[in-house]
């Protein structure tokens, strides 16, 4: 059986959790929750522009990629900021 992790903290969750108990973070949003395996966790999510992120970003671009994963630019819609 593997354990779900929140994709925002990486706490572990319990099975069909709305929302994280550590950083509250809304589970139910379009970033799936990615399951461990062996001593290597699972990818992250793709996000494709115009995607919402932990109830708070707006995806706007990938800007780059590399051997620990991907980096997106993105709005901050609480600050009304952009940053990556």
């Amino acid at each position: 059986m593997s354990t779900l992790r929140c994709p925002a903290c990486s706490t572990s969750l319990s099975e069909g959790s709305d929302t994280c108990p550590a950083c509250g973070v809304n589970l139910s949003s379009s970033v799936p929750t990615q399951p461990l395996t062996g001593s290597s966790a699972a990818p992250g999510p793709e996000f494709q522009p115009g995607a919402s992120f932990a109830g708070r970003y707006t995806i706007v671009e990938r800007a780059g990629e590399g051997g620990m994963g991907s980096v997106y630019k993105a709005i901050d819609n609480s600050l009304d900021q952009v940053g990556r």
